[in-house]
């Protein structure tokens, strides 16, 4: 075969699969579901059906995921070799922006994540770009909060407690507003004295100054992410 030919079958075919494989926004993704967005984050409930993948999409902002059950999936990047992720009810990663994926579901069960982006321009400016996935903030074990990472100007703080309660503003907290991210079942009540259950694939916001006390009882922890963000341009 002439070597202007050869050219043109491999031109077609890498057409064929960029339009087999069209990325979308992540707004576009259908397993994306947009719940929460304001001047600092966008906040996706992220969900995909056992043996299933999602659409390729772009992740343009850095971003956190908590993965909300046990979960086994291959991370698909464009250009790149699949990467399988065994998660952990709990576990929490920080990645930076960026790039074009897929997620495809390789268990029985659903992948389900909280996966939180950091719209607002130099939160996570700070934060070193060598790796794709910067850290993981393993299951919360002890009380209050046991595990924190800062990135850039956010902090992140993994929490876990049995039979009592505690006030989102805790003193290693920054002053800031905060969202919080339930990972099991528990009971929260707002600064207006107001009380509902809290369960995984909630979020709550809390603008600054706005403390919430979690509480729980019986034989069941609550356990809870908390990302805390410095206090300026509070949304209301």
């Amino acid at each position: 075969m002439k070597l202007p030919v050869l050219l043109f079958f491999i031109a077609c075919g890498a057409f064929a699969q960029e339009m087999t494989e069209k990325v979308v926004p992540i707004t576009q993704e259908p397993s994306h579901h947009l719940v929460l967005e304001n001047s600092y984050v966008r906040v996706f409930n992220v969900e995909v059906a056992p043996h299933f993948a999602t659409r390729i999409h772009r992740h343009d902002y850095d971003y956190v995921f908590v993965t909300l059950g046990d979960s086994d999936v291959s991370n698909e990047k464009l250009h790149a070799d699949p990467i399988e992720l065994k998660l952990k009810d709990g576990e929490t990663h920080f990645t930076p922006g960026g790039f074009a994926h897929k997620a495809v579901n390789l268990a029985d069960t659903p992948f389900h994540n909280i996966t939180i982006e950091f719209v607002q321009p130099g939160l996570t400016s700070a934060v070193s770009r060598k790796n794709q996935d910067l850290a993981v903030l393993g299951n919360s074990v002890g009380n209050l909060f046991p595990n924190s990472q800062t990135f850039g100007k956010i902090k992140i703080h993994h929490g876990t407690f049995l039979n009592g309660e505690i006030s989102t503003c805790a003193e290693d907290q920054l002053a800031g507003p905060q969202l919080l991210v339930p990972v099991s079942q528990f009971f929260v009540t707002s600064a207006a004295k107001t009380s509902q259950m809290a369960k995984p694939g909630d979020v709550m916001w809390l603008n600054a100054a706005d403390c919430a006390t979690i509480f729980t009882r019986g034989a069941f922890p609550a356990r809870f992410v908390i990302i805390n963000f410095p206090d300026e341009n509070t949304p209301q």
